[in-house]
């Protein structure tokens, strides 16, 4: 999900229609995706100084 949106450049509604869910719930993936992203950057030492990305 994450990488068809971000990635990709998809819309929520074309990544809901490929995978017959609904856009709601792709955003709430999307969403999810991101915070767990954002939480590994913030716990891993490696990527607390920006080296890493």
């Amino acid at each position: 999900m994450y990488e068809l949106s971000r990635g990709e450049g998809f819309t929520s509604v074309e990544i809901g229609e490929m995978l017959a869910i609904s856009e709601r719930a792709v955003r709430k993936m999307i969403q999810r995706g991101e915070e767990k992203i954002r939480g590994a950057k913030e716990s891993n030492l490696f990527l607390v100084n920006g080296e890493g990305l």
